[in-house]
């Protein structure tokens, strides 16, 4: 009996919600768990901001971003991998290979791949300011990858088990343990930066061993050169992309510790926070259906106007939410950090704008993806890696912290367009120009007239009173102008629901 053959014994069904109520059920705990992220990120703050000073938190943030975009990038392939392969055969011993497979994976990937990558980052880091930076280190952040990247593994498993309820549980615990040795570090024993890095650190070890162990549990230890193959086919893309992306979302870190800017780094470090936040509460959810309902509509005969229309709707509302969380930035950062952090509400506008570019590039590769077209996904970040650099290089040692910060907005308005070029040669989807150009209208027009009562009322009355002004008169030129209306936001919502069926369908 051949190996694939084998795979196919034994039957078992992923067992889809039943009804309607259970896919709302379903979508609910899901938007719960992000949720949960968010008010984390908020929480950690604080934490962070009251006990490092603006140099100590703009390093911790970039070592963070660091791992995360590592972790997210350089290991999505996998992730993705796993999630689009576990519906191929409903059998138990696929399901296990695949599992087990995709988990030594991961340790492949971070001991032969990101190992030997951080070791050269650590010795090119040393001409750009970061002194510290040892092999040794570039082993524990190895370490570190290797266990984020099984605890998000760990998530992707229980998704497509249906299992939201310890989904959410799980990233409630993890929650619990960052928070509380982070705090115990920092404020009881006095430890500083070392002791913010040491508390994600076991945070990531702790979690990412434990969801390992359960994995394991769950389906052994198989070695599939049939998994392996096609993760390799599938994944292999992703690899360059991982190092493109760092360099494209941390150049401007990189720029200001290069041109000696340390102090101003925490500030644009907790500008990005803070503009990110928000948008990644609606971000999460909506990309995790997103490519499942193209994927299914997409050879339709009107499937490229249903995916333009979602599409468009989404984009409406990202720009909606970094609308409300760049009026909202003085208030938010007066709560969250030191007085000394002040002068990062004024970044936060920029990094919203660039973040929701960032959104819209993600979303329109899906014409790479329903190709299967992944060899693609390299040029682009490669063409916006450079892009970053040589913005970098131009705009902040002009004007400091916030040439960075534009140059990075601009960076990611670059990546748009060129992933929105890529990807409408792979599969066209049907959007109108004059929706975006008015959604663009109508946000300056909104940002402007909440900053003018900002101005009438400097208070905090005056920044609640011009966020809302500012939303509100976005939210109904947009219904006036026909652009979104409630029943399409309706009907865009509802697809975070139909979206759960396509992975059953």
């Amino acid at each position: 009996m051949n190996e694939d053959s084998a795979l196919d014994d034994g039957a078992l069904q992923p067992t889809p919600p039943s009804g309607g109520g259970a896919l709302v059920r379903h979508s609910a705990v899901y938007f719960l768990g992000s949720l949960i992220s968010v008010v984390g990120g908020i929480v950690m703050l604080p934490v962070y901001t009251h006990a490092l000073t603006p140099g100590d938190y703009g390093l911790l943030e970039t070592a963070l971003r660091f791992v995360s975009i590592c972790m997210v990038v350089g290991f999505s392939g996998i992730r993705q991998g796993y999630a689009r392969f576990y519906f191929e055969r409903g059998t138990v011993q696929w399901h296990q290979s695949l599992t087990s497979t995709v988990l030594i994976a991961n340790l492949a990937v971070a001991v032969l791949v990101m190992l030997p990558v951080l070791i050269l980052v650590a010795q090119i880091g040393r001409y750009l300011g970061g002194s510290n930076l040892t092999a040794g280190m570039a082993a524990v952040l190895a370490a570190w990858l290797a266990a984020e990247a099984t605890f998000m593994l760990g998530l992707t498993h229980l998704q497509v088990r249906i299992l939201s309820l310890q989904y959410v549980i799980a990233q409630a615990l993890r929650l619990g343990l960052l928070l509380g040795g982070n705090y115990l570090l920092l404020h009881t024993f006095n430890l500083k930066l070392e002791g913010a890095m040491l508390g994600n650190l076991i945070a990531a070890l702790a979690s990412g061993g434990i969801a390992a162990v359960l994995m394991v549990r769950a389906s052994g230890i198989h070695w599939s050169g049939d998994v392996v193959r096609k993760l390799v086919r599938f994944s292999l893309p992703y690899l360059p992309t991982a190092l493109f992306s760092y360099i494209m979302a941390n150049a401007d870190r990189f720029a200001i510790l290069y041109f000696g800017a340390l102090a101003s780094l925490g500030l644009l470090s907790l500008a990005s926070k803070v503009g990110e936040m928000v948008l990644s509460i609606f971000v999460a959810p909506m990309e995790s259906v997103w490519g499942p309902y193209a994927f299914r509509v997409h050879a339709d005969p009107d499937g490229a106007q249903r995916i333009g229309t979602l599409y468009t709707r989404y984009a409406a509302v990202s720009v909606l939410l970094a609308l409300g969380v760049s009026l909202l930035a003085p208030l938010a950062v007066r709560i969250l950090a030191d007085k000394s952090y002040a002068p990062a509400a004024d970044l936060v506008p920029i990094v919203a704008l660039g973040w929701v570019f960032n959104v819209l590039a993600g979303l329109s590769d899906i014409g790479i993806l329903i190709a299967k077209k992944t060899n693609l996904k390299p040029r682009v970040s490669g063409a916006a890696a450079l892009t970053a650099i040589i913005l970098q290089l131009l705009l902040t040692p002009r004007f400091g912290i916030y040439g960075a910060a534009v140059a990075t907005a601009l960076t990611y308005m670059v990546t748009f367009v060129i992933n929105r070029a890529v990807s409408n040669r792979q599969y066209r989807m049907e959007t109108r120009s004059r929706d975006f150009l008015i959604i663009a209208a109508l946000a300056g027009a909104g940002f402007f007239a909440g900053r003018w009562v900002m101005l009438m009322m400097p208070d905090i009355l005056g920044t609640i009173l011009g966020t809302v002004l500012g939303v509100f008169m976005y939210a109904i030129s947009l219904h006036a102008g026909g652009i979104v209306s409630m029943a399409d936001l309706s009907d865009a919502f509802s697809k975070l629901n139909l979206g759960r069926l396509a992975f059953w369908r």
